[in-house]
């Protein structure tokens, strides 16, 4: 009997070392994405554009830049240029606001949203650039804005 309690013995031991050899659970790296949260019209015409930025990735990962061309009911907008030197936990979301003095066209498609009350779609296309992990992503996103309620000149 002691003979076969030290075998079960040896044989939990090895288990437990394979069982940690294992590293824990593989590392999954997916693009990160980027949308805009909220666009405010500012005072002085120009936008104030919160954007989200998303890490769907298991580890952190470091949002390092981000150039993303918006688009407005399918007109150019405007370039967002973001460089946020930001870390992102794992499946989590940080917001980062910029400025943005829109195209003329553009600025009327988003006045009239705001008069009317009615949704605009929108488009983001660009590239984010991420360290830790390290990584160049392109990144394209669409959806709809609509006008928030009690909040005159923002759209989300």
């Amino acid at each position: 009997m002691p003979r076969i309690a030290r075998m079960l013995s040896v044989l939990v031991a090895v288990a437990f070392l394979a069982a940690c050899a294992s590293g824990g659970p593989p590392k999954r790296i997916w693009p990160p994405q980027a949308s805009v949260q909220e666009l405010a019209v500012q005072e002085d015409g120009t936008w104030r554009i919160g954007v989200r930025l998303q890490n769907y990735s298991n580890v952190a990962m470091t949002f390092d830049q981000a150039t993303l061309d918006l688009a407005i009911a399918g007109q150019p907008a405007g370039q967002l240029a973001l460089t946020p030197r930001l870390r992102i936990g794992p499946g989590s979301t940080e917001i980062v606001t910029l400025r943005l003095p829109p195209d003329f066209d553009a600025a009327g498609r988003v006045a009239d949203a705001l008069q009317t009350r009615s949704g605009l779609r929108y488009r983001l296309q660009g590239q984010i650039v991420t360290s830790d992990p390290t990584g160049r992503h392109a990144t394209e996103f669409e959806s709809v804005l609509t006008p928030v309620p009690g909040l005159p000149g923002v759209l989300r």
